[in-house]
């Protein structure tokens, strides 16, 4: 079991807890990132690791701004910040193209 601080008891129960989701927005992650940075965190460098602190409320997870920037402090000034790579989306355009070559090839 995770001890978690008062201060994030605190700030979440008067209302200035932030979403996992608001959060993945913001930092413009994938939510699923986050809640690993909940779950696994991540790699501090020398063997341990950095978990975002948070708490589930109902059906969402909740954490604070203070405890975000207590994350990112945490975690070696080299390490990059976690981002999602973007998704390529498919042009409709390639699509259409590869269902008219079998008509062209057989001259159709």
């Amino acid at each position: 079991m995770v001890i978690v601080e008062n201060d994030l008891i605190t700030d979440i129960a008067t209302g200035n807890g932030i979403s996992l989701v608001e959060l993945a927005h913001r930092h413009r992650a994938n939510p699923s990132t986050v809640f690993r940075w909940v779950q696994k965190g991540l790699p501090r460098g020398d063997g341990t690791r950095v978990k975002l602190q948070a708490l589930r409320r109902g059906k969402k997870w909740l954490t604070t701004a203070a405890a975000v920037e207590r994350f990112f402090a945490a975690l070696p000034a080299s390490a990059p910040i976690p981002t999602a790579p973007p998704v390529p989306i498919p042009s409709k355009r390639g699509s259409v193209r590869a269902k008219q070559a079998p008509q062209e090839q057989y001259g159709i």
